[in-house]
């Protein structure tokens, strides 16, 4: 009787379906974004935008407090409501959400502001 050794092929590991998922999740980053209105007096639940963004000076997660302290250095009603103004007039809405505090906190750095 001789020993016979039973040699196992390693796996072929298929990458495309991670490729996929990369290249959707890429371009849907590249893309589009969500845009958080916080509760104020015109929007007492807050709203969040999905919107198409590409061409844009948006980051993926933005809102118009963020906007105002990139542009302002601080935020005020009057900036506020030219930027929500901007937002509706040069974004493509594709998705309104229910108010989402964890983008909102994304896109100001953890920082809020009076209503």
């Amino acid at each position: 009787m001789s020993d016979q050794q039973v040699v196992e092929k390693p796996k072929k590991t298929n990458v495309w379906p991670i490729i996929i998922i990369v290249a959707i999740v890429l371009v849907f980053v590249l893309l589009f974004g969500f845009i958080t209105i916080q509760p104020i007096g015109a929007i007492p639940d807050g709203v969040t935008l999905l919107v198409f963004r590409a061409g844009t000076q948006m980051k993926f997660f933005d809102s118009p407090d963020a906007m105002c302290l990139r542009t302002m250095d601080g935020v005020s009603l009057l900036c506020r409501m030219s930027a929500m103004a901007a937002v509706a007039e040069n974004s493509n809405i594709i998705l309104r959400l229910p108010y989402i505090e964890a983008f909102y906190l994304a896109s100001t750095n953890g920082s809020t502001f009076d209503r």
